[in-house]
């Protein structure tokens, strides 16, 4: 499940480009997102600390993706007023994300550092 919350950016942009020159073709998208996810998994059992991975690349996909660019749209389209609530609320919304992926990446480069240093190819790590 998470793979995939991790994974719908890559799965916009990569269908995005597809898109241009072929429209409406749905095999590739199943296709494409199978071979994702097996490669992916193939991957993640080779590295016991995939994990670690996909989570610094949530955190550092958090902000942009759920406080900053959401609240850079509402800016834009409802034209809210500086120092109105809604604008207060929106500010703060960036900024517990921020502060949220912030959080995060640190974890996620805390893990892969202690996961790295007992790393032995194709075994699991027990802690």
């Amino acid at each position: 499940m998470i793979l995939q919350v991790f994974a719908q950016p890559i799965f916009q942009f990569v269908e995005k480009r597809y898109n241009r020159n072929w429209p409406d073709n749905n095999i590739f998208r199943l296709v494409w997102r199978r071979a994702y996810v097996v490669i992916t998994t193939v991957v993640a059992m080779i590295f016991p600390f995939f994990n670690a991975i996909l989570g610094l690349i949530g955190a550092a996909s958090l902000w942009p993706f759920n406080g900053l660019f959401p609240s850079r749209d509402a800016y834009e389209q409802t034209k809210v007023k500086k120092y109105s609530p809604k604008w207060i609320g929106l500010k703060m919304l960036c900024w517990v994300c921020l502060i949220v992926s912030l959080l995060a990446a640190t974890g996620s480069i805390a893990g892969l550092i202690s996961s790295v240093k007992t790393y032995k190819p194709f075994r699991t790590i027990h802690e």
